[in-house]
């Protein structure tokens, strides 16, 4: 019992962290980027962290579009993101990893993420979801973090 007590309790290091995408907006037939940030409280931000991004059809992106932010950048992390197999047609699904040595991951931007717009899309508001988020401390406890949603206007 205590051992379990004692896991939850360092597992309880990586809570309070969050991630948050400022709208973006851009018109039809152009490029546009959001920005993921993290916010951690002091003393709790995680040395790595992996998430999943959900692309509507209504923006292209390429895994070489998902780039590391300032804020990682500083912490001397590299990001990696490809695209998950066995996708439905109508959605593409990105899962990143946020990793590299041992210093905790700064607040800030963590990663930047160009898009474009097809043509053939309407103006509308549509959402980028971020879920499956994890973060991990240096002693390799591993904590989920709420998802996000970026949403994008296309005018």
């Amino acid at each position: 019992m205590i051992g379990r007590v004692l896991g939850l309790l360092c597992a309880a290091t990586l809570w309070g962290q969050s991630l948050r995408v400022p709208p973006s907006s851009t018109h039809r037939k152009s490029h546009g980027s959001f920005t993921v940030f993290l916010d951690s409280p002091q003393g709790m931000a995680p040395v790595a962290l992996q998430w999943e991004f959900q692309i509507p059809p209504a923006v292209k992106i390429g895994a070489a579009d998902i780039v590391a932010g300032k804020a990682a950048e500083a912490s001397g992390k590299s990001l990696t993101c490809g695209v998950r197999a066995n996708q439905p047609a109508d959605v593409v699904r990105y899962a990143c990893i946020l990793a590299g040595g041992v210093k905790p991951i700064a607040n800030g931007s963590i990663a930047i993420v160009r898009y474009e717009v097809p043509a053939g899309v309407r103006r509308e508001r549509v959402g980028v979801i971020l879920e499956n988020v994890v973060g991990a401390s240096l002693d390799a406890k591993s904590a989920g973090i709420k998802g996000t949603t970026a949403v994008i206007a296309i005018r």
